[in-house]
């Protein structure tokens, strides 16, 4: 898969994002033996980075709905500090 990217592309793609949040146990290892660097699921929150790249896994996100605008998104997620 990631060499029939880099034909079509010209792109090696090193993130990998769950679709639907789907993910077995196994998975991690398998991205990691493919070269992907980080992996998003569907689990909305906030992330800590340090220098251990094993925390570039299963990172959180925020998925935007179609029907709400960038601003209103981004007001609606923002959390007093």
């Amino acid at each position: 898969m990631q060499n029939r990217c880099m034909e079509k592309t010209g792109f090696t793609p090193y993130i990998y994002t769950y679709p639907f949040g789907s993910a077995c146990p196994e998975s991690e290892e398998v991205l990691k033996e493919m070269g992907f660097k980080s992996s998003l699921s569907c689990n909305e929150g906030v992330n800590l980075i340090t220098r251990d790249s094993e925390c570039l896994f299963m990172l959180k996100r925020y998925n935007r709905p179609s029907d709400i605008n960038t601003g209103d998104f981004f007001a609606k997620i923002k959390t007093p500090v």
